[in-house]
């Protein structure tokens, strides 16, 4: 979907792919997310994690939807970033620098709306724009704690409680150089933000 801001009409846009006309006035920037849970130890080549489909029993500090697959029924949204965040604690457990290393710089994200492919790249790609800043040699973030450190997505994305997200983090093998896969030493989380203007259910 590709919109155009209508001259002289604020908060109105043209959707070029459908030929109507889009008020946003009514939308508030928000995101939402999800998390998945990569177990210590050795992770093993192609191993690839979904997002977005498995919600059992998680809080709303780890997802904020209510349907797999789908934002909740009467939202719409208007992708228009992207960003990765590996959480530095769960629970009472510090999550090591050397394991957000491992897991930003060994991950490959892959994101469909719609069955429809819109971003893709390794994991540290993908800035949150969220966390705390770092000092010295301790790593404390993924990327500068602002939002406008949010990958931004060559277009905006049209996302209804009728289309599907599809998401996946997957772990390479770099066999063309000596095979070298990642161990971790406690468990660790992946979180990915998609941002932009979320209508709410009427």
């Amino acid at each position: 979907m590709a919109l155009r801001p209508v001259p002289k009409e604020p908060g109105r846009y043209f959707d070029d792919s459908t030929g109507k006309f889009v008020d946003i006035v009514d939308y508030r920037d928000g995101d939402k997310y999800d998390t998945v849970r990569r177990a210590s130890g050795s992770i093993t080549a192609g191993t690839e994690d979904q997002l977005f489909r498995d919600l059992s029993s998680k809080d709303k500090i780890d997802s904020n939807l209510d349907t797999s697959r789908r934002i909740s029924q009467g939202e719409q949204m208007l992708v228009r970033r992207i960003g990765c965040d590996v959480p530095l604690a769960v629970g009472n457990v510090l999550i090591t620098s050397a394991d957000v290393k491992k897991i930003l710089y060994g991950g490959y994200l892959n994101l469909e709306i719609n069955h429809r492919d819109v971003a893709s790249g390794p994991l540290y790609t993908f800035p949150s724009g969220y966390g705390l800043a770092g000092s010295g040699n301790e790593l404390t973030s993924n990327g500068v704690p602002s939002t406008a450190a949010q990958r931004q997505l060559e277009k905006s994305h049209w996302l209804t409680s009728e289309q599907d997200i599809s998401c996946s983090v997957k772990y390479f093998d770099r066999t063309w150089d000596t095979a070298n896969m990642a161990t971790t030493a406690t468990r660790v989380f992946v979180r990915v933000f998609l941002g932009g203007l979320i209508r709410q259910k009427r």
